[in-house]
């Protein structure tokens, strides 16, 4: 679920989102993180503090897409440490 990569001249830019990996779970990563977006209730139990910010400035589908990238980061990470998932607490 990350940008692709194009570098030249000391400019770096980031593309569309890239086709490498697991195909079902980028799909499901998708269909989640899209009702997460969409529906106000689902945002609200998911700490939608931080949505509500990013669909201020952002179109709904690139919130999707960068929701879905730290939930696979936030994955991957529990994976690797066999670490339970503990939110943050609010200050």
């Amino acid at each position: 679920m990350t940008p692709k990569r194009n570098s030249t001249g000391g400019t770096d830019r980031l593309d569309r989102i890239t086709k490498q990996g697991d195909s079902d779970l980028r799909y499901w990563l998708d269909i989640g993180t899209r009702n997460v977006v969409r529906y106000p209730r689902a945002r609200s139990w998911a700490g939608g503090g931080g949505i509500e910010a990013l669909l201020e400035r952002r179109r709904p589908m690139v919130v999707a897409v960068a929701v879905a990238n730290k939930l696979a980061r936030i994955i991957w990470a529990m994976m690797t440490t066999g670490e339970f998932y503990r939110p943050k607490l609010a200050a």
